[in-house]
């Protein structure tokens, strides 16, 4: 059950990623990669601590 539910956050997250990559790509800004690089992985730290407190 937590690996399923596990399994499509990082699949939603990870399009999320790619989308807001490709419209980074097409204004030809370099720095908010890393800004939205940092706020993915902190949403999957803060849904990980939540699925072991649950």
């Amino acid at each position: 059950m937590f690996y399923k539910q596990f399994i499509a956050f990082m699949n939603t997250m990870y399009t999320l990623r790619a989308n807001s990559l490709k419209r980074i790509h097409s204004f030809h800004v370099v720095h908010p990669l890393d800004f939205i690089t940092i706020i993915s992985l902190l949403a999957m730290i803060v849904v990980i601590v939540a699925f072991f407190i649950m």
